[in-house]
Parts: structure tokens; C-alpha cells; sequence
């Protein structure tokens, strides 16, 4: 199909409006946007609105959307699982609010794969992820001094002395920065801007302090894992002078440690061999035990999405979720559920293992990173996991979109304009297209 230059303009336009809206909603989920409301209505689903707006008019416009891979149909079977458990679920509200969520996630999936479609775009969308999770660093390390603890914004006598921002439970946001340390360091390698190198820095720095203050352990657990990916193509491809401005960080940190973070965190931190071999974890081997429990009476289907405390509260007499993303979904959507599960993250590592060398490293840091920090919060149905989910089939696109073009240019002859000087290769397209 054939655009006037009129349409082609309004369609380019709309198509920047829109990845600026995406940019700006990446930001906000990773400060925490996702866990605050107004006017009745979460705060990151009013900025989706943006994308959302000018994506549609786009599509309007010209008629056209962007074939979906088969990572998206790995992602529609699990969410038609979700909405079959309507049918067996044993809470029918629970599960009709999850499968609401789901409907978000994959509108949210969709908008990536129509605006992230080159690797520019891929990278500005985790610098927006850096920028937000810095945010959310500097909100924690507010919060801690001006002493308003977890405890108080939700009015509870426990978390006491841990710290996070406003309306996000303090694991949550710990793995919400801990994702962001990895991007930093992939970052600061991946490009010379003083401007974005020195925000990367200070998001490392920041994001460390933060993560000790909200006394997390599994974002602790989750962001070595991370870290010991990305150190070794980060060091190799640092300057002197950014490796010795890492030592100082370092160095930072340590004096961070001692001095300011309080005695009560550490404490924490230190009891982590103790609860792994003797303890409970914070009560969550009770709560496994549980939905074990629980899967054995209900292995293939699961008790439906969204039930896991309604099918636990009368072996333990609270409706806990599940604290670990993998066995909500054993529990909820049983062994098929877990099986799509496991299905849709193999299909992201074998794509990571088959992207450039940098890019291979960080995707698969924050899948890393991911699977060992999910093992303590239940995130199968946060806009955070999706992101990743989203970024990684993008990412995967752009990279077999790269090797077909380069194939197709070394194949063709080069073009001559009248005078006999080689013109240089048209770029690399943003998107194919296919028409509705």
C-alpha cells in the first residue's frame, strides 16, 4: 500500500508521539508508578493511555500492524489459559480481575512490539528503565531520611526499619532497581555519553543504597546474579577513567554500608544463611508448603488464576499469595500453566543466546536476575516482568531484521547516481508491515 507524503507524515508523527508516550510509561513503572493511583485508576495505566491513543490512530490511519512472532503466541496461550480458568476457578472475582491484568499485559506487550523496533529505540526504552529506577533509588533514600519506614504507609507494626517508595512493597521495588543495575552497566559500555554515563553511575550507587535500605534479600540474591554477568563485558570495555570512577563507587558503597544503612538491614542481610537453612524465610516455606499442598488436589488445571490465597487460607488462615512467581503459577494454572511458562522463557534465552555478544550478555543478565528475584515475589502478573518479556522478543526481531537486510545489501550491486559515486545503502527499515 501507497501513502501520500500528507499520511506518511501524520503516521511518522504519530508513530514518535507514541514511542515517546512508551518511553514515558517505562519511566513511570520503573518508579513505582505501577503501585500508586489517581482519581480511582493506577498511575501507569493513565500514561499507557498515551501510547495506546496514538498507536490506534496510527493503526487507523494506515491500516496496517506489525505481524506478531511466536514468542506472542506463547504469550496469548498462556493468557487464554488464564481466561479458561473462569471456568474452574474456585474464586470467579479473584480470576476475573486477573484475567483483566493479562488483557493489559498483552495490550502493553503490543505497543513494544509496534514502537521498539530498532535497536535505538530498544536502548532508549532501557535508558527510560535507568531513569525511573534512579528515581525510585532517591525516593527510598528520601524516605529513609526523613524516617518514614514501609510500616507507616501502610499503617502496620511490621517493616519497621525497611524502606521503599509510597504504595510498593518494599521486595517489590528492591527488584525493580535491582533490574536496573545490570542496564546501568550495560549502558555505560554500550555508548560515550558523559550525560548518560554519569546517570548510569549514579543510579549504580544510588540503586545499591536503596536496595540495602528496603532490607531486601531476594533483590539482593537477584542483582548478584546481575552483576556477575555483566562484570566481565563491562570491565573489558571500560576506560581507565571509568574503571577507576567504578572503584570509587565501590568504595562509596562500602562506606554506605557502615555508616549509614541502619544495623537492623544488615542484620537482615546476615541472618540470609540462617533463614535459608533454619528458618522460614519470612513465614514463605509455610506459605509454599501450603500451595504444594494444594497443587497435589489440583496438578493439571491448577485452582485458577488469582486463587492462591483463597485455596491456602484454611490450611494457614491467611490468604498469603504465593511469594515465588513459579509456584503461583503451578498452584493457579497447574502443570499446563507452568509448562507454557517454562515454554515462553526458553524461547527467550535460546533468542538471547543468538544475539550479538553485549546484547546476549545483558538479556541474559536480566533474565538472570529476574528468575531468582520472582523466586520471592509473585510477578507473573506485573507490567515489569512483561516489560522484559516484551524488550527480549523485540530485541530478537531486530536482530534477525538486521541479518536478512545486511544479507540482502552484500547481495545487491551497489547503487551509482549520474556521476558515477556509489550511494550508500538505504537504511535498515523500521518495521514490515502487514495489512489488516
Amino acid at each position: 500500500m501507497h501513502f501520500t507524503k500528507p499520511t506518511a507524515a501524520s503516521a511518522l508523527n504519530l508513530d514518535k508521539l507514541a514511542y515517546g508516550g512508551l518511553c514515558l510509561l517505562v519511566v513511570a513503572l520503573s518508579a513505582g508508578g505501577d503501585g500508586s493511583t489517581l482519581g480511582g485508576l493506577v498511575f501507569a495505566n493513565w500514561i499507557a493511555m498515551i501510547p495506546v491513543c496514538f498507536v490506534a490512530l496510527r493503526i487507523l490511519l494506515t491500516k496496517k500492524v506489525r505481524p506478531a512472532c511466536p514468542i506472542h503466541f506463547i504469550m496469548l496461550a498462556f493468557s487464554a489459559l488464564v481466561a479458561l480458568s473462569l471456568i474452574w476457578t474456585i474464586d470467579p472475582d479473584y480470576t476475573a480481575v486477573r484475567l483483566q491484568t493479562y488483557a493489559e499485559m498483552l495490550v502493553f506487550v503490543g505497543l513494544i512490539w509496534e514502537l521498539a523496533t530498532t535497536q535505538t529505540r530498544i536502548r532508549n526504552l532501557l535508558v527510560s528503565y535507568v531513569l525511573g529506577s534512579g528515581i525510585a533509588s532517591l525516593i527510598t533514600i528520601y524516605n529513609y531520611l526523613m524516617g518514614r519506614s514501609t510500616a507507616q504507609f501502610v499503617g502496620a507494626a511490621f517493616d519497621s526499619n525497611r524502606y521503599s517508595v509510597e504504595g510498593v512493597n518494599a521486595d517489590e521495588i528492591g527488584l525493580i532497581i535491582a533490574l536496573g543495575i545490570p542496564i546501568a552497566l550495560y549502558l555505560v559500555t554500550a555508548q560515550k555519553k558523559q550525560w548518560l554515563t554519569a546517570l548510569c553511575w549514579i543510579q549504580i550507587l544510588a540503586g545499591f543504597t536503596a536496595i540495602l535500605l528496603t532490607a531486601t534479600r531476594g533483590a539482593m540474591f537477584a542483582l548478584a546474579i546481575g552483576v556477575v554477568m555483566m562484570a566481565r563485558p563491562a570491565l573489558s570495555r571500560m576506560s581507565g577513567v571509568q574503571r577507576v570512577t567504578g572503584a570509587l563507587a565501590c568504595l562509596a558503597l562500602v562506606l554506605c554500608t557502615l555508616y549509614v544503612i541502619p544495623q537492623t538491614s544488615i542484620d537482615r542481610f546476615l541472618s540470609s544463611g540462617t533463614e535459608l537453612t533454619e528458618g522460614t524465610l519470612t513465614h514463605r516455606t509455610v506459605i509454599w508448603a501450603a500451595g504444594l499442598q494444594v497443587f497435589r488436589e489440583h496438578t493439571f488445571l491448577g485452582i485458577g488464576a488469582g486463587a492462591y490465597g483463597a485455596s491456602v487460607v484454611k490450611i494457614i488462615d491467611i490468604p498469603y499469595i504465593a511469594h515465588n512467581t513459579f509456584l503461583s503459577v503451578l498452584v493457579e494454572l497447574g502443570v499446563v500453566g507452568a509448562s507454557l511458562l517454562a515454554l515462553l522463557l526458553a524461547s527467550m534465552v535460546y533468542s538471547a543466546f543468538k544475539f550479538p555478544y553485549l546484547e546476549k550478555r545483558i538479556w541474559l543478565a536480566l533474565l538472570g536476575t529476574w528468575v531468582v528475584g520472582a523466586s520471592s515475589v509473585t510477578w507473573e502478573n506485573r507490567k515489569t516482568t512483561w516489560l522484559l518479556f516484551g524488550l527480549i522478543t523485540a530485541q530478537a526481531y531486530v536482530r534477525q531484521t538486521r541479518e536478512v537486510q545486511l544479507r540482502h545489501h552484500e547481495s545487491t550491486p551497489p547503487l551509482r547516481d549520474a556521476e558515477g559515486w556509489e550511494l550508500a545503502p538505504e537504511p535498515l527499515s523500521l518495521v514490515p508491515t502487514s495489512n489488516l
